[in-house]
């Protein structure tokens, strides 16, 4: 099962039963020609995926809430335009409900409280109208020209907890409502007849770990101006529980992220001092971005339920009030100490890369003469990840041009490494194969210089102490990378490299899994890694289901890829996977691929050689 934070679309007919009664026939028809014609069409316009069509309902999942509102107007004005010249008994009106909430996706199902949240504002809108909890509503009120009407804090059914429901139309006056149950009336009197006793109980009150009651924050006004870097506050966690050590625990959370943060050269984190400094007051969070000069906050809570303890975090881009990554933890309470670091650990690795993905797409949307150098490094990982030759000459001119914006950035050089590495294998920079590996090695040296202390400029090196077969020397910076930063997952899976090439396989498939883990929103290139390790390791069905995972594979991976059917008996499918690769690397010379070999084991270096033999039947390769 995945987790993830979503925009959850439920969609229901006004009167179904009361229209089937009358004519089942026309009903079903309609309902259907609305479904193929409206619904679907407009959901995937919007982005968005129908999970199912049940009775007279639709229930479809966004990755964006702007997305799933404009497709929610775009449907009733759609609606509009087709009852217009039918009936008024039998127009076929629909109510949308639409949350931002955690789901659980179980195959192609979702469930959890973001979507029986969603399912409920359904029943609170009125035909042919839209409702909204607060957390959709805080993320689209100053992106859509629309109209709002606040009906405040309603109970539901099957919800702990009251919700706060806004309606949505397009702009001009709000419609006249239909009256609310007695229930939902209630709600919103006795909500402010309280609200003295509900701010007394603050302290307990439920946690919505995607809701920030603010605008988004402007860099202009910040107190201090935002560094080079990516810049970030952990705020001390909620505890809902009422005990002391709940109390505690929130706090040893909070610091250990600050502490596993910091060890990101890249970031930069503000001290605990400052960020605990807001503990207990309502939190605005375009003020306290500004007031700290961060563009990053992280919020979280944990709460206690009996032996157990569920941890809420959230990552917010406070001067634009996007969501970029949200993820919920349950776990024993039997180690607090592993608890703590199994949580801070995993949710460091999985914010750093965030932050990583953010800083890129903001790259790629700047003007390039304003870019510093941070950014146009950013710029050269979006197009090495591309995986093509243009991709790396491109990357290889961004790197460049961060170092004429800064000379002593040690990750540009570090960045440089794997630029030109993957020109020593695949001659993407034009320049010999030895030239290449020279100038790798000659960047990986400058950036340790500069930093011995980065995980990342250990890394850069480690893979040049690969390509030179000095395996002893690239698992000791592999380590030097663990050792500077434990959460560093790309430490992790760098590692499988040279212990595959050392035989000592089994080893290097559980490195990956354990990145895997400490990041699951990981890059695809590590299916890749893992794939090699398992083809080593002998386990090729495990192999097979992990590169099937990649939708754009690497072309290196396809030659193992055909590999693995030989090893499983499948010649066929072993043939059209090496002509797929031989088309996109036409210049393959398998002979040299052998002398290059980095593998040490024997019985790793003579399975390649078997399969490549197999693979390669009209090309001989050196014994």
């Amino acid at each position: 099962m995945e987790r993830r934070l979503a925009a959850v679309f439920a969609a229901d007919v006004v009167g179904f039963s009361r229209l089937m009664g009358e004519n089942e026939e026309e009903t079903i028809a309609a309902l259907k020609h609305r479904r193929e014609h409206l619904f679907n069409p407009k959901i995937t316009e919007y982005a968005g995926r129908v999970v199912d069509h049940a009775g007279d309902s639709t229930l479809a999942e966004f990755p964006s809430v702007v997305g799933a509102v404009r497709c929610a107007l775009d449907i009733q004005e759609n609606l509009k335009a087709l009852n217009k010249n039918i009936n008024e008994s039998r127009r076929i009106l629909f109510r949308i409900g639409i949350n931002l909430g955690d789901i659980v996706v179980d195959s192609d199902a979702i469930y959890g409280d973001g979507v029986n949240v969603a399912a409920r504002l359904e029943t609170l809108a009125q035909p042919g109208g839209i409702c909204l909890s607060r957390a959709a509503r805080d993320q689209v009120r100053d992106k859509l020209d629309v109209s709002w009407e606040d009906l405040g804090e309603i109970e539901v059914k099957n919800i702990a907890r009251p919700v706060r429901v806004f309606a949505v139309f397009a702009e001009g006056a709000p419609p006249r409502r239909e009256p609310l149950s007695k229930t939902a009336r209630r709600w919103p009197i006795a909500i402010a007849a309280c609200a003295l006793l509900i701010g007394a109980l603050s302290s307990v009150a439920w946690w919505q770990p995607w809701i920030s009651p603010s605008s988004p924050g402007q860099s202009e006004k910040s107190v201090y101006s935002l560094p080079d870097k990516p810049s970030i506050a952990v705020l001390a966690f909620d505890n809902l529980g009422e005990k002391v050590e709940s109390v505690s625990l929130g706090d040893a959370l909070s610091e250990n992220l600050i502490t596993e943060l910091s060890r990101d050269g890249e970031l930069f984190v503000i001290a605990r001092h400052s960020s605990f400094s807001y503990k207990g007051k309502e939190i605005n969070v375009r003020k306290v971005a500004e007031e700290l000069g961060v563009r990053y906050l992280i919020e979280g809570s944990v709460q206690k339920a009996g032996n157990n303890a569920r941890v809420t975090v959230q990552l917010i881009d406070a001067l634009n009030g996007d969501h970029i990554w949200a993820e919920r933890y349950d776990r024993s309470l039997n180690d607090l100490f592993k608890l703590q670091d199994e949580v801070a650990s995993t949710v460091g690795a999985q914010v750093s890369s965030a932050v990583e993905r953010s800083e890129r797409k903001r790259a790629i949307l700047k003007n390039p003469s304003n870019l510093a150098a941070f950014e146009y490094r950013m710029l050269a990982l979006n197009e090495f990840f591309k995986w093509t030759k243009v991709g790396n000459i491109k990357s290889r001119e961004f790197l460049l041009k961060a170092l004429e914006k800064d000379p002593n950035y040690a990750r540009a050089y570090a960045a440089l490494v794997w630029v030109y590495l993957r020109g020593y294998h695949s001659g993407w920079l034009d320049l010999p194969r030895e030239e290449a590996l020279e100038k790798a090695r000659e960047y990986g040296q400058k950036a340790l210089e500069l930093d011995p202390h980065d995980s990342f400029n250990h890394r850069a090196m480690a893979q040049v102490f690969v390509e030179s077969r000095d395996l002893e020397r690239s698992l000791s910076q592999l380590k030097e990378a663990i050792k500077a930063n434990p959460n560093d997952d790309k430490a992790y899976v760098g590692i499988a490299d040279p212990l595959v090439y050392l035989g000592r396989n089994q080893e290097a498939v559980e490195a990956v899994k354990l990145a895997m883990r400490l990041n699951p929103h990981h890059q695809a290139w590590y299916h890749w890694q893992l794939a090699w390790a398992q083809y080593h390791a002998e386990d090729y069905e495990a192999a097979l289901a992990t590169l099937e995972k990649m939708s754009n594979p690497p072309n290196k991976a396809r030659r193992v890829w055909a590999a693995i059917y030989l090893r499983l008996g499948r010649p066929a499918e072993a043939s059209a996977m090496i002509a797929e690769f031989v088309k996109n690397e036409p210049t393959f010379d398998i002979a040299t691929e052998y002398r290059q070999s980095r593998h040490r084991d024997p019985k790793n270096k003579q399975r390649f050689i078997d399969d490549m033999r197999q693979l390669f039947p009209d090309v001989p390769v050196p014994k």
